[in-house]
């Protein structure tokens, strides 16, 4: 294996778990979006976010 080779897999790595991470953020932060979402249906008129 070359460098670039190496570099080019160890590159990859690194954005295939930032891609996790981001898309576990992402994911936490749209539950809770939703359930302050939910909560503030119940407490108000529905229709008022």
């Amino acid at each position: 294996m070359n460098l670039k080779c190496i570099f080019f897999v160890k590159f990859t790595a690194e954005l295939v778990s930032f891609l996790n991470a981001f898309i576990q953020c992402a994911t936490c932060i749209k539950e809770q979006m939703y359930k302050r979402f939910l909560f503030k249906n119940k407490t108000k008129n529905p229709l008022s976010f």
